[in-house]
C-alpha cells in the first residue's frame, strides 16, 4: 500500500492534466517521478518549470 495518493493520468484535472499532456506530447509518456509529485499540484508545477528550463536551454537538452 502506497503512503501517498497520486493522481493517475486518466483522473487528472486542471493544472495536473495540463502538465501530463505536456509530457505526453514531449516525451510520449508520463515519467513515474512526475506522477509521484502529482500529490501536490504546486510542487508538480515547480518541477515542470525546472524540466522546462533544461528543455529550452541553448546547450543543455531534455535527456539531461
Amino acid at each position: 500500500m502506497a503512503l501517498i495518493t497520486t493522481v493517475p493520468p486518466e483522473e487528472a484535472e486542471g493544472e495536473v492534466s495540463a502538465m501530463y499532456e505536456m509530457f505526453l506530447k514531449t516525451a510520449g509518456t508520463i515519467p513515474k517521478p512526475m506522477e509521484m509529485v502529482s500529490v501536490s499540484p504546486e510542487l508538480m508545477k515547480m518541477q515542470s518549470q525546472v524540466i522546462g528550463y533544461y528543455m529550452n536551454h541553448p546547450t543543455l537538452k531534455f535527456p539531461l
